[in-house]
């Protein structure tokens, strides 16, 4: 069966000692992933193997610039391989595969299918800031902030809705980041926005920055929230921070902003006012709906009566 696919897709293969598996398992892979017609990469992140794992890659590597070698020295672990793959791609359909070869890659098709034509109807994107140089200092290995709009136009366009989540209180932070982060978020009609003032958590990297430049203001824990400033910020006050924090909620969960980021497809509005009332405005309700355990009863018509996501 022919399958062509319009979105990049990306196979991150974690390693550790596998030489005796990944020349089949790369072979496999690009046997089954070229009738696709589809624009791929696979990206193997290596951490730290002696039996000539890397060196077999980076052979496969020089001759199809589809495939990477990432090495990682003194880190282990799946998860973080996996993360640290897919931090280092653009692709927009992300996947992972064993390299011990107990996943057999004849079934890549029909996962890029079935990704491609899920039924998504929302998806949650850290995208943690709008500065570049924000992200940069952060270490993180995004895109640009400048495709983000790109971005979320390509998840409406396929009728999935999109909850930013964004961090106040960056080093290169003014006081113009709450007012500019609100109107992105609006001007790009995102259905939903989370907030929270940067924290630096004990023996974090971050918190270690703080303490040796004295700008931490206490270690009261239950305080480490993210909804509170625990350390002095660069470009504004501790105060200032928190002040902006609760009006940038209070700014995008206003009537106003939640009827101009609503839905271009007028058959998902009503659920979305319906999400969006419930998400902020009603807090008190919440509490009453966990009490009594309806929070399925209540949200799962909202979601099941959402059009987003069907196929056409």
């Amino acid at each position: 069966m022919h399958v062509a696919l319009r979105d990049k897709f990306a196979l991150v293969i974690p390693t550790l000692n596998e030489a005796g598996n990944v020349e089949t398992l790369l072979n496999k892979i690009r046997e089954v992933l070229e009738p696709l017609d589809a624009s791929y990469e696979i990206i193997v992140v290596d951490d730290g193997s002696t039996d000539g794992t890397p060196e077999i890659v980076q052979k496969y590597a020089e001759s199809d610039r589809r495939i990477r070698l990432l090495s990682r020295h003194g880190e282990r672990g799946l998860a973080g391989a996996v993360i640290h793959g897919w931090n280092h791609s653009d692709a927009e359909l992300l996947g992972v595969i064993d390299a011990d070869l107990q996943h057999p890659p004849e079934l890549l098709p029909d996962l890029i299918r079935e990704m491609a034509l899920a039924g998504c109807t929302g998806v949650f994107i850290g995208f943690e800031s709008l500065s570049d140089d924000n992200l940069a200092a952060a270490g993180k290995k995004t895109p640009k902030t400048a495709d983000y709009a790109r971005r979320v136009r390509m998840f409406h366009d396929s009728g999935i809705q999109v909850n930013g989540s964004f961090v106040l209180g960056f080093d290169c932070d003014r006081k113009d980041v709450f007012t500019r982060t609100a109107e992105w978020i609006e001007e790009n009609r995102l259905e939903c926005a989370t907030f929270h003032t940067l924290t630096p958590y004990p023996a974090t990297p971050l918190f270690r920055q703080m303490e040796s430049e004295q700008r931490l203001l206490h270690r009261d824990w239950s305080l480490y929230d993210t909804a509170h400033a625990v350390f002095r910020p660069k470009h504004m006050t501790p105060e200032e921070l928190e002040q902006g924090y609760a009006w940038v909620y209070s700014r995008l969960f206003s009537r106003a902003s939640i009827w101009r980021r609503r839905p271009e497809d007028w058959r998902a509005v009503l659920p979305y006012l319906g999400m969006s009332y419930l998400y902020k405005r009603s807090n008190r309700l919440w509490h009453q709906l966990i009490k009594h355990d309806l929070v399925h009863a209540v949200w799962s018509p909202l979601v099941e009566t959402c059009p987003f996501g069907k196929a056409a």
